[in-house]
């Protein structure tokens, strides 16, 4: 009888009967999904990483932005200011 040798678990050593089986039962499915599973997490945890990256950026684009506006603002209010106090 031929063995195939079994995961790092344990010292059992599986037949191609016995793997045959295992792959087609209800524990092969379990693992399919669990498995499908790991790598939906595994690309939902890189689009974390971008969004996360890209949030960073934004966040420096605005603070940059927001600097170099808050001048243009005051000019704006004083542009504002003395028009009113000329009318």
């Amino acid at each position: 009888m031929e063995t195939v040798s079994s995961p790092p678990l344990g010292s059992h050593r599986v037949t191609k009967a016995e793997l045959k089986v295992l792959l087609q039962g209800p524990r092969w499915l379990n693992l399919k999904i669990i498995l499908s599973q790991e790598k939906n997490i595994q690309g939902l945890n890189e689009v974390i990483r971008s969004l996360q990256e890209q949030l960073k950026q934004c966040r420096n684009s605005k603070g940059t932005r927001n600097s170099s506006v808050s001048p243009l603002n005051d000019n704006v209010i004083e542009l504002e200011r003395q028009k009113i106090l000329e009318d």
